[in-house]
């Protein structure tokens, strides 16, 4: 919620205002941007999260601090941060391709071909898996 207010108070020099138009339902000029906020908050959030399995993961006094039932998660936690970063980097491009549409627009195709690739090495690289009932076993594993 912290980022928001700068982005909106910079919404001008950020090229980052919809102004309206006949695709618009705004009757004046909104700033854009709200995905920067939640962009910030998620990796901020992981960051730290991230900092502190490592902190646990490394510092017995610290560990000895925490609930016995949580200390056999730790590694666990530890083990998935690749899987989460790159999730993350995967989100961010997406981030920035959103960011980059808001302020210039970006061709419906372009889109649609960087999301297919993002899709592709969340799917192929990170080996994640759409748990469905279909009978697709390339795309549900």
């Amino acid at each position: 919620m912290l980022a928001l207010f700068p982005v909106r108070k910079h919404a001008i020099r950020l090229s980052l205002l919809d102004e309206p138009s006949g695709h618009s339902t705004h009757l004046r000029a909104t700033p854009l941007g709200g995905g920067i906020g939640i962009w910030l908050g998620i990796v901020a959030t992981l960051a730290a999260g991230s900092v502190m399995v490592y902190a646990l993961k490394q510092s017995v006094d610290l560990k000895n601090q925490l609930p016995e039932s949580l200390t056999p998660y730790i590694q666990g936690a530890w083990s998935r941060m690749g899987d989460v970063w790159g999730l993350i980097l995967s989100a961010t491009v997406l981030f920035f391709l959103g960011l980059r549409d808001d302020q210039r627009g970006v061709s419906p195709w372009i889109r649609l071909f960087i999301e297919f690739l993002v899709a592709t090495f969340v799917v192929y690289g990170l080996n994640f898996r759409l748990t469905a009932y279909i009978g697709l076993q390339w795309l549900t594993g």
